[in-house]
């Protein structure tokens, strides 16, 4: 008895080692000590208004996936949208390149310190062909073939949705063109695969999902039978009426910071868009609808603030703080092409607002003692800052001429602007 354990515990130390020593060697493969890419990701983020279009493509993509089309992006937008991922995610450095031979782009991303390197470097080709052709793919000190990548992509995709939808899609790629400033995609018409797509059964929720999607439901439910005006109406009385049921299941014995995470994200449904129950779950109701909001609600007599608090703080809620922040932050460098917008100060206000409030509702810590601060009352002075006074409306030569570009000081100086006076209000002080 005392040798097989004796041999067993020999056995588990083996492999321990041998998987150490996998990990170690794949870590030395894999990681580098410097980055393949240092990019200025601020004259990335000049270009943020060239998307623009690429979204109109993108959406007549869908409308119209009947018919065969094509698909035009340029490089300002490739940098752009290189821009926003950097932005979103710190430690992160990417680029493009565009020739008529070749298509490519590199990517850096700084680790925590470690023995084995402190940068993990992608580089990925694109070649012009008949369908999509990948050139060769290198990780670190590792180098793949395009196609082993796309083959194996496509296993896995196909495996995971079933019926070869993958395989199905990528074959309706007719051609790639590549030249200096832009890459050209003729895509045949996939209506079908669409509607195979929008078909798909949905995935079964895990049981801590399934709980949340609960939760989102019971606040929906408290939303909807809210008698609201046929005006518009401030936010806040809704957040004080969802954050006083939350504050009852919690003192209850319920989870605080779940119940203000469920409470915050039916809100977002509700008030502000019905496309955030995708992220839920079944949310429909005993009519076979999701609740939604028969009126407008405001923030400071705006409607688009408070969509701009509610979109922000739900994807603070599916992400990180740094890409609702991006994503905030790169819309109004979009709008500063359009003649009726311009980049806001304000909308951005909104933005980080809804991310601090979404913060302290989900925090530990400060769950409870939001619910005691905002449950019940309609005041919306209470989670939301004054935001006269701040620069809006600007085009991109105002903006540029005032500013230069995004991190200047003067733009700085805004942002933390901004910040004091989220800060000035008593639930955002510690």
């Amino acid at each position: 008895m005392t040798k097989a354990v004796a041999r067993l515990a020999y056995g588990l130390v083996c492999l321990f080692l041998l998987l150490a020593l996998l990990t170690a060697g794949t870590a030395w493969w894999l990681l580098e000590d410097k980055p393949w890419v240092e990019e200025d990701v601020v004259s990335q983020l000049d270009q943020a208004d060239s998307v623009n279009p690429l979204l109109k493509q993108a959406r007549g993509l869908l409308r119209y996936n009947q018919y065969p089309q094509t698909l035009r992006v340029s490089k300002p937008q490739l940098q752009s949208l290189a821009g926003l991922a950097q932005r979103a995610l710190p430690g992160l450095q990417g680029q493009v390149g565009l020739s008529e031979q070749l298509g490519w782009t590199v990517w850096s991303y700084r680790l925590p310190d470690n023995p084995f390197g402190r940068y993990i470097n992608l580089s990925v080709e694109l070649l012009p062909a008949n369908g999509i052709q990948l050139g060769d793919i290198r990780v670190g000190g590792l180098s793949f073939s395009g196609d082993t990548v796309k083959c194996l992509a496509l296993w896995l995709l196909d495996w995971k949705l079933g019926d070869e939808l993958a395989s199905d899609f990528l074959q309706r790629i007719e051609q790639v063109q590549l030249s200096e400033q832009q890459v050209l995609v003729r895509i045949a018409a996939f209506n079908d695969l669409y509607a195979k797509l929008k078909a798909l059964p949905k995935s079964a929720l895990s049981a801590q999902d399934e709980l949340k999607r609960q939760r989102v439901q019971f606040y929906l439910s408290q939303l909807d039978s809210m008698a609201l005006p046929p005006a518009d109406i401030s936010l806040g009385p809704l957040i004080g009426h969802v954050f006083e049921h939350a504050k009852q299941r919690a003192q209850a014995g319920a989870n605080a910071y779940e119940e203000n995470e469920a409470a915050l994200m039916a809100l977002a449904i509700f008030a502000g868009t019905y496309r955030f129950a995708h992220f839920v779950g079944d949310l429909n109701n005993a009519q076979g609808k999701i609740p939604v909001a028969r009126t407008h609600t405001t923030l400071a007599g705006r409607r688009d603030l408070s969509l701009h608090f509610l979109y922000s703080a739900a994807i603070k809620l599916l992400s990180e703080q740094g890409v609702s922040m991006a994503i905030g932050e790169f819309k109004e460098l979009m709008d500063r092409s359009k003649k009726d917008s311009g980049f806001s100060f304000v909308d951005l206000t909104a933005d980080m607002t809804g991310i601090r409030f979404a913060e302290l509702a989900t925090h530990p810590y400060t769950a409870v003692r939001l619910q005691e601060a905002v449950a019940g009352l309609g005041n919306e002075a209470l989670f939301f800052p004054d935001v006269s006074g701040l620069p809006e409306g600007l085009d991109k030569q105002a903006f540029t001429e005032r500013y230069q570009q995004v991190d200047s000081q003067a733009y700085k100086a805004e942002i933390q602007e901004i910040h004091r006076r989220i800060g000035s209000l008593a639930l955002y002080q510690p």
